[in-house]
């Protein structure tokens, strides 16, 4: 916001009569020689401040979130932020240091981040073998020959082919296996013609 100019505030005439509540503009008024004293001066009172006796304001409770707020006032130096960072960052250092605080020794960083290598490895290794667990997540199989429209021998040792060589689920592969056990001789003795059953499973 402050690259922008979007902190800034316009100071017309028509902005300083909005903002006359909330800024000081005394220091622009005319002075007290060319005043017209023949008008009386009124302050308007807008009924959400008090002003006690010994110049305190008490604001209205409707605006109790308002007056709560601390914001943080923005520096217009020339300095970066990146140069106010470097300079709180010794500031803490030099109060950690009063209190006694020495900081971590070579070796002592050394092992941490060895620690930390190590157990970022142990937390991937951890999610690669949750997540291939979830892939072989294959309830049952089931080969639906009529409703994909398999009428003879070959043309389902085909399809099965295919099905085969495209899946990597271990549990698939064991259903698919035993599903060949059951068939016919003649499914069996065509789908080998195209792959061995023991050259299928020893690749996978």
């Amino acid at each position: 916001m402050r690259d922008k100019g979007h902190c800034r505030v316009a100071h017309s005439v028509e902005e300083m009569i909005e903002f006359e509540d909330f800024y000081d503009y005394s220091t622009i008024y005319p002075k007290e020689e060319y005043i017209d004293k023949s008008y009386p001066i009124v302050l308007v009172d807008d009924g959400y401040t008090l002003t006690l006796p010994s110049g305190a304001e008490i604001g209205h409770r409707s605006l109790l979130r308002y007056y709560r707020q601390h914001l943080k006032p923005v520096e217009y130096g020339s300095r970066s932020d990146r140069q106010r960072k470097e300079i709180l960052k010794k500031v803490m250092i030099g109060q950690y240091k009063e209190l006694g605080w020495k900081g971590t020794s070579g070796t002592l960083a050394v092992q941490r981040a060895k620690d930390v290598r190590y157990m970022k490895k142990i937390n991937s290794k951890n999610w690669m073998k949750l997540g291939l667990n979830n892939n072989r997540q294959v309830l049952k199989f089931r080969i639906q020959s009529e409703l994909l429209g398999i009428q003879s021998e070959e043309s389902w040792c085909a399809w099965l082919t295919e099905v085969l060589l495209f899946q990597s689920s271990p549990r698939y592969v064991d259903a698919v296996v035993e599903r060949w056990r059951r068939c016919s001789k003649g499914i069996i003795g065509c789908w080998s013609s195209q792959l061995t059953a023991r050259t299928f499973v020893t690749t996978f």
